[in-house]
């Protein structure tokens, strides 16, 4: 009978135990912890980014499955890794989406089922870009975020708290792109809400014409995505569409269109992967321009 009521006794701690653990199928890619700590880079062109150490066991498939990104975004931000193994201590850099950033606690929220995403302050920045432009949240919530900071008054070298993602990663988070064109429809993603930004103050013009390219480039589809335009201003982004295919992406603008070279037929010379993500064949096509001014 002791043995019995023993038995049962530790029955119900196991069970007891086991209730307070969450069940999730994505339990294999749990490649980090709570006492991990994620800290994000921003890229001049507004792409987030972590570093991820490789540890024991980390393998290509289960990082893509972790941060719910596809192979194709792991080799363009490390193209050391298509043709050789991954070693321990290897630094990895792994784009991570705003919306996979968990910003409030709820009450579900528990911190052992979390690890913290930091920032590092760089010169000039203040909470505001930070918070709105950065990370899409609000100064108020930057500061419940971040108790420490007073006035806000931050200094290169801070390092705020963010968000959290879940120990499970993001596999629940799909990859908005997978395949060849993934990296440059990514960019292009993020040129466009710059585009979308600027419109708001600035007056759209439209043009059809001619766009070249040198079509006899080899090279694997990557994000460099410019082209040259008279009338659009320097660094500005403008928006072109293969009126064939109804393919749209776009661009920043580096220079002109030189007339000696192109003559005035041609309304922009666009990069291969602009080319390559429309559909282009032909070293020329019709395309469809907008841009702002």
């Amino acid at each position: 009978m002791r043995i019995s009521a023993l038995f049962f006794l530790l029955i119900c701690v196991v069970a007891a135990s086991a209730q307070t653990l969450p069940v999730s199928p994505q339990r294999a890619y749990q490649l980090l912890t709570p006492q991990d700590t994620l800290m994000i880079e921003m890229s001049p062109d507004g792409e987030q980014t972590i570093r991820h150490t490789v540890r024991k066991g980390h393998t290509l498939y289960a990082l893509g499955k972790y941060y719910g990104v596809s192979q194709e975004i792991l080799y363009y931000h490390n193209p050391v890794v298509r043709n050789a193994p991954l070693s321990l201590g290897q630094q990895l850099k792994i784009p991570i989406p705003t919306r996979a950033i968990k910003r409030l606690k709820d009450s579900e929220f528990d911190k052992k089922h979390y690890i913290p995403v930091c920032y590092r302050v760089q010169k000039g920045e203040t909470v505001y870009r930070i918070a709105r432009t950065y990370f899409n949240t609000t100064p108020q919530l930057f500061s419940v975020h971040n108790p420490q900071i007073k006035n806000n008054a931050i200094s290169p070298g801070d390092v705020v708290l963010i968000g959290w993602i879940s120990v499970y990663g993001l596999t629940n988070v799909k990859p908005k792109y997978t395949g060849e064109f993934a990296p440059a429809l990514e960019a292009s993603d993020r040129l466009g809400e710059k585009y979308l930004a600027h419109s708001i103050t600035r007056t759209e013009h439209h043009e059809n014409g001619i766009a070249f390219w040198q079509h006899k480039t080899n090279s694997p589809v990557r994000a460099k995505l410019y082209c040259s335009h008279n009338k659009a201003p320097e660094n500005s982004i403008v928006k072109i569409t293969n009126p064939m295919n109804n393919r749209t992406i776009f661009a920043r603008v580096i220079g002109r269109v030189s007339t000696d070279v192109h003559g005035y037929t041609v309304k922009v010379v666009v990069s291969p992967d602009v080319a390559r993500v429309l559909g282009a064949i032909d070293p020329k096509f019709h395309v469809k321009i907008t841009y702002l001014k």
